[in-house]
């Protein structure tokens, strides 16, 4: 009874924010006062029946909600709190939009570095993570509701006139659509032998992950033999190394498996002479457009439409 009600209060807190979002003044007010109340009372409902995971996301919660009425004191109190929660109990989801808001409230408090570190960090846990999911569906999905990190991160990087890292957030939000869109299917590549070592990582990231989840391989109901989680673990990163150190490996082998995009930086040294490559990104309500541009003689320039 203790779950269900804490988590029927978040439900509801959530749609009286977004609610007042679309509202202004007084009855905006009303609204976020509302969510308030809700968050609170789901946070110590779970609180006291030691439901730490809806704990944390109401605690969460609450924190975004103070930061959005301004009050940073208050917010930053509550993500803290649900970020150790998070920790402790292995909460992904809760962690990462924890390091989100933290970033935005050192932002508030005009504290760049501070707001920097929680926008890595934030980023950081999110790719990590979504290296584990193997499922084609899971994977497809996994930025959905995530991606309003990444415009955050696009919006808050052109306010501060850097271009350049605005360019390396939106491509890394792309990419990994794109990625993700495959799952981890055997696809078959232009060349065999990116075809081979392709199917190789994914049938130990496939044993890695039923052994992360201690779900062992069975044939007619007998358990098979498997090497060690972490033995797995080794020879993945093994077959990164020899793809890093082997440049023969195709381009699309190395983006599936380390779905890195690139930078700034290497957009730049790659863009030919007297080309301009010009790069929409969606933020929700608008587009913005990134120009790349290489005039001769060959300074590429990066800048805004």
């Amino acid at each position: 009874a203790d779950e269900l009600d804490a988590m029927i209060s978040i439900n509801l807190a959530n749609i009286m924010r977004l609610r007042a979002v679309d509202l202004r003044g007084d009855e905006a007010a009303l609204k976020r006062k509302e969510a308030l109340s809700l968050q609170d009372e789901a946070l110590r409902t779970a609180d006291a029946a030691k439901l730490w995971p809806l704990a944390a996301v109401a605690a969460a919660n609450l924190g975004e909600l103070y930061l959005e009425g301004g009050d940073v004191v208050r917010a930053s109190s509550f993500v803290e709190w649900a970020l150790t929660r998070a920790r402790e109990h292995r909460l992904f989801e809760t962690e990462w939009r924890c390091l989100w808001y933290l970033g935005r409230i050192a932002d508030t408090s005009g504290d760049g570095a501070a707001a920097d570190a929680a926008f890595a960090q934030a980023a950081t846990v999110i790719e990590s993570y979504r290296s584990r999911i193997l499922d084609a569906e899971k994977k497809s999905g996994f930025l959905t509701d995530k991606m309003a990190f990444y415009r955050d991160l696009v919006r808050r990087e052109l306010k501060r006139g850097r271009a350049d890292l605005a360019l390396g957030a939106a491509e890394r939000a792309k990419a990994r659509s794109l990625v993700d869109s495959l799952g981890w299917r055997f696809v078959a590549l232009a060349d065999s032998r990116d075809t081979a070592l392709y199917r190789e990582y994914v049938g130990l990231l496939a044993r890695s992950e039923r052994l992360r989840e201690r779900v062992k391989p069975a044939l007619f109901g007998v358990e098979a033999k498997d090497l060690g989680y972490e033995d797995l673990r080794v020879r993945l990163a093994a077959l990164k190394t020899r793809l890093i150190q082997d440049r023969d490996y195709g381009p699309a082998l190395r983006s599936l498996i380390d779905g890195d995009p690139s930078d700034a930086a290497e957009i730049l040294r790659d863009l030919p002479p007297r080309s301009t490559l010009v790069e929409y990104f969606c933020l929700g309500d608008s587009f913005v457009a990134l120009v790349v541009a290489a005039p001769w003689p060959y300074y590429p320039v990066l800048g805004l439409l």
